[in-house]
Parts: structure tokens; sequence; C-alpha cells
């Protein structure tokens, strides 16, 4: 007796084949169809609303909302020019051909501020990342002092009536100013500490109490947010990079030091909308 083997030329022939019916790939493609549609349901439940997505060498944030609107941010997966450290003035030469710039203290805020309200992502996956980055994050604080892109100028007491300035984006194209009197006690950041005006113009918020619980979630239990300054005026102005770390037990410093070498992770920043015409 002659085996007969039957001729393959499709998919419904190797079904056909193997269980004498197609019905096994109509099932296969119902199961693909409703992986599709559960896909497309998640992402827009994700439109318009703050997520990360997860690319090859960054993490996207969509929807951040940032000085006047709603953004796209990429934070780099792996530190700059491989993780070394350069003060402030030397990493704005060295970013400068750089897709990837320095982020400034406003924008870790944005980010710190919407990693810590949305740890409760009501999509499991963001959930997840939003932990993965926290992570990230909590490693840069823990290990280093991180670089920003933030710099305070205080006036001395020869130019007395010149302001303090607090520069962001410092030696770029898109650098903003805010002008006031920034010299004052070193502190705690917590709801009536009294540091609202310096708060504001470092981290463009002065919400005190999302402050102080965000930044010790982001920088592990027990790390509250510390304002490191100058605290009387100086003789001769004084210029220093704004730096954040948690190096000091149970502080997480948002610190102004001059020229010291600190690493920097990259951003991409990217306006969608304008919320707040300046």
């Amino acid at each position: 007796m002659k085996l007969k083997i039957p001729e393959i030329r499709t998919v419904d022939d190797y079904y056909r084949a193997l269980f004498g019916t197609a019905k096994v790939e109509e099932e296969t493609s119902s199961v693909l169809g409703k992986l599709k549609e559960d896909a497309v349901k998640r992402r827009k439940d994700l439109d318009g609303k703050f997520n990360i997505e997860e690319l090859d060498d960054r993490y996207r944030f969509h929807n951040l909302e940032y000085r006047d609107g709603i953004y796209t941010v990429d934070w780099s997966k792996e530190l700059l020019d491989g993780g070394n450290s350069h003060t402030q003035e030397e990493w704005t030469g060295i970013v400068k051909d750089n897709e990837f710039g320095i982020p400034s203290a406003p924008l870790y805020h944005a980010t710190i501020k919407l990693l810590y309200e949305n740890q409760d992502h009501p999509v499991a996956e963001q959930q997840d990342l939003v932990q993965v980055v926290r992570e990230v994050f909590q490693k840069d604080f823990t290990d280093y002092y991180m670089m920003t892109s933030t710099r305070i100028k205080y006036s001395g007491k020869k130019k007395k009536q010149q302001p303090d300035v607090v520069t962001h984006d410092w030696n770029t194209p898109q650098a903003r100013i805010t002008e006031g009197s920034f010299v004052g006690p070193n502190g705690y950041v917590k709801p009536g500490c009294g540091f609202d005006d310096v708060i504001q113009a470092v981290l463009e918020s002065n919400d005190t109490q999302l402050i102080e619980e965000a930044y010790e979630w982001i920088g592990k239990e027990t790390k509250k947010p510390y304002l490191y300054r100058i605290n009387n005026t100086p003789d001769n102005d004084v210029e220093r990079a704004v730096v954040l770390g948690v190096v000091v037990n149970n502080r997480f410093n948002i610190n102004d030091i001059i020229d010291v070498s600190r690493p920097v992770r990259g951003v991409v920043t990217q306006r969608k909308k304008i919320l707040h015409e300046k």
C-alpha cells in the first residue's frame, strides 16, 4: 500500500494535514485578533494621559506637564559620556552637538511629580514602568549628586542693588531666568518651612507638601528633601550649579555647589501643547 502524502501549499493545507481541518487556524486568528483589540484599547486608554514608553535607549514620557505646556520628554537609559562626571560648564560644551541635553531642576521636579502621582497608574504595564524608572532615579540619586542645567547667581554686597538670579537651561539659547533674593538658612522643605520663594525659583513649584512626599518616595524612604544654599550675602558675586542627590543620611539634597563634577542623565524635550502663555 502506497502512503499518500498530502500536498501542502497553504496554511490551510498545513492545518488540514495535521488536524483534518483549518479550524485551528481560525481559532488562532481569533485569539490574535483579541490580543490586537486589547492592544488598541490600551493605546486609546493612554491617549492624552501621562504614560511611559520604553525604547531601546530611552524612556519616553508622554503628556508630561512642564513649564508652559504638555511635553514629550525622553530620558536616556544610560548616563551621558559613559557616566563620567564634569562641571556644569564642561557639560554645556560636551552636549552642544548631542541629541540629549542636560535636565533642568524644574524638569527633574516635573518628572518626579508625575512618577509619584502615577505609581498606581490604572494600566498595570504603566505601574511596572513607573517603578522601573523610579529605581533608575533612586540609583542615580543614591550613588551621586546629579548635575542639572539650573544655576544660581548670588549677588555680592558690592552690587547690593542687583538681585540674585536663578537660570534654567544655563548657557543655552533656551535659558530662562528668575530674579529675587535667594540667600537664607538651610532646612527641610515642608509645609510652613518659609522657603517658598527660593523653591519656586529653583523647581518652578512651591507645593511643599507634594515636594516633601514625592522626593522622599523617589529618594528612598526617610530621605526627606533638604535645601542647601548660601546663608548670607557674599562679598562678591558667587555662581553655583544646582545638583540633586541623597548622599547625606536622611536627606534628599536640593543643593547648590561650585565647580564640582557630577554625572548627567540626558533628556530631550518636545512641547506638544501650550497651557500657559508667558
